[in-house]
C-alpha cells in the first residue's frame, strides 16, 4: 500500500509525484530475509541484557519487528525445507509418527501424510497452527521438532528449560536446528561446549548435519534412548561448502549460550 503526495512542478508543467510506502514491500530476497533475521536476533539480545530503564522501549521495538521477522522465516523455510529432512530421518530410523513442532512458521509438517503433527507457535497467525507457548503444552510425542527457535529464546536459562522440556516430552527423537553462527561466532560458547552442554542436559546425539549456514541435530533422551540399527545412522554429514571456518573477529559476534 502506498501514499502519493504532490511535489514541485516539472519541466512540462506536470506535478511530480512522490511515492511514500506505508508498509514494507513483500519480502522476496533471501539476503533481505537474513538481514531482517539478524537484526531481530540482535534486538532480542539487547532486550535480554537491557536495564529496566530501557527494557520496555526495546520490547516495543521487538514486537514491532516481529511480523517482518515472521515473514523472513516463512521465506527462508520456503527456500529450504527442514521438514523434509525431519520426515526422511524419522522414516529411515524407523521412529514413530507422532510429532510436535515448536515455533512453526509454515504447515509443511502438518501437510505431510507421513507424520501425525501438531504445530504450535506462541504468536501464530496461521489458523492451522495452534497459538500456544511450548512451556504450557503437555503431552508426549515420538519426536519433537525445534527448528530455528532456540536461538530466539531470550536467555541461557530459558533455553536450558526449553531443551529439558523437549527431552521430557519426546519418546524417541528431538530435532534441533540452529544457525551455525550462534556457536561459531558466540563470545560465550563454542560448538564443543554446546555439544557438551547437551550431554549434561541428558541428550545422546544420533546424527549431525551441517549446511553452510545451519546446524541440524537429531538427538534422543539419554535415560530412554531410541536405538535404531546402527547401519541406518549417519553420524556426521556435511553439504558442499559446509566446512567450519575459523572465527573471523571482524564479523559480528553474539552471546548465545545454554
Amino acid at each position: 500500500r502506498v501514499h502519493v503526495t504532490q511535489t514541485d512542478m516539472g519541466k512540462q508543467g506536470r506535478r511530480k509525484q512522490a511515492v511514500v510506502r506505508l508498509v514494507a514491500p513483500p519480502m522476496s530476497s533471501r539476503r533481505e530475509a537474513r538481514r531482517v533475521t539478524s537484526s531481530f536476533h540482535a534486538l532480542a539480545a539487547r532486550v535480554a541484557s537491557a536495564d529496566p530503564s530501557e527494557a520496555a522501549s526495546l520490547r516495543r521495538k521487538l514486537e514491532h519487528a516481529r511480523a517482518r521477522y515472521q515473514e523472513a522465516s516463512v521465506l527462508s523455510t520456503s527456500l529450504y525445507s527442514t521438514s523434509l529432512w525431519v520426515v526422511r530421518t524419522i522414516e529411515r530410523l524407523g521412529a514413530g509418527r507422532s510429532v510436535l513442532e515448536i515455533g512453526a512458521v509454515n504447515t509443511q509438517l502438518l501437510d505431510s501424510s507421513r507424520v501425525d503433527c501438531r504445530s504450535v507457535d506462541v504468536r501464530s497467525t496461521n489458523p492451522r497452527i495452534e497459538r500456544a507457548d511450548f512451556f504450557d503444552v503437555d503431552g508426549r510425542w515420538d519426536a519433537i521438532v525445534c527448528s530455528l527457535v532456540l536461538n530466539c529464546v531470550e536467555t541461557p536459562e530459558k533455553r536450558r528449560r526449553m531443551l529439558a522440556k523437549m527431552r521430557d516430552s519426546a519418546h524417541q527423537l528431538v530435532f534441533v536446528v540452529l544457525p551455525r553462527s550462534c556457536l561459531e561466532r558466540s563470545t560465550r560458547t563454542s560448538p564443543d561446549a554446546f555439544f557438551d552442554a547437551l550431554r549434561r542436559l541428558g541428550f545422546v546425539e544420533l546424527e549431525r548435519r551441517l549446511s553452510p549456514k545451519l546446524l541440524h541435530l537429531c538427538l534422543t533422551p539419554a535415560d530412554r534412548p531410541f536405538a535404531p540399527d546402527a547401519r541406518l545412522l549417519r553420524p556426521v554429514t556435511a553439504s558442499k561448502g559446509a566446512a567450519v571456518p575459523p572465527l573471523d573477529r571482524r564479523k559480528p559476534t553474539n552471546d548465545f549460550a545454554i
